[in-house]
């Protein structure tokens, strides 16, 4: 996998199509499709199905997504501590949610009052509880943002006891935060 393909399955499933993709990126759709196909080859799974609609991602497509997200963010702030132009950020939170349109509004105000901090955010989306998990057990992330509905929370809540993961429920809503044990904030009387 190069670092050129991760952008690539980025732009194309921001924009659900090779051809804007390629204008985007500014390289023949050709050479675009080839690169993705060699990927599609090198990974063992079909990243994209193809229809005159437009691309759209398969489910092993939206798990690498995720993947890229991520580098291609490190990517950046490696630029920036390389090109000296911004000092290294003095703290990044890393969060991930559920794909829910509940929790779109929660993290914005969080964010914009710490705009121009040392503060800064890494959020991630995921679209099924396991794999949310998962990335928060192995700390790949400093907390989860999700929302379980009634009949699912007490399923959930052995999910995470499982893998020895915190759940704060946030006020008297159906949303929680979920914290892994190698976060620095484990074990946080205060968290939200």
């Amino acid at each position: 996998m190069k670092l050129e393909q991760i952008s690539y399955v980025i732009e194309i499933a921001e924009t659900g199509s090779f051809s804007q993709a390629s204008r985007n990126l500014f390289i023949s759709q050709p050479n675009l499709s080839s690169s993705i196909k060699k990927l599609e080859d090198e990974m063992g799974f079909e990243i994209f199905k193809r229809k005159s609609s437009g691309a759209i991602l398969t489910p092993e497509g939206k798990e690498l997504l995720i993947h890229c997200q991520i580098i291609r963010q490190e990517c950046l702030c490696l630029q920036k501590i390389k090109a000296g132009s911004e000092k290294a950020p003095g703290l990044l939170l890393r969060v991930a949610s559920l794909n829910s349109h509940q929790l779109s509004s929660v993290p914005l105000p969080v964010i914009k009052r710490y705009q121009g901090s040392p503060l800064n955010f890494v959020l991630t989306n995921y679209v099924d509880l396991d794999t949310l998990v998962r990335q928060v057990a192995a700390c790949r992330f400093d907390f989860a943002i999700l929302s379980i509905a009634s009949p699912y929370v007490r399923s959930a809540k052995g999910l995470f006891r499982k893998h020895d993961i915190e759940y704060h429920s946030i006020k008297q809503v159906p949303i929680c935060a979920v914290v892994g044990p190698q976060s620095p904030l484990f074990r946080q009387t205060n968290l939200l």
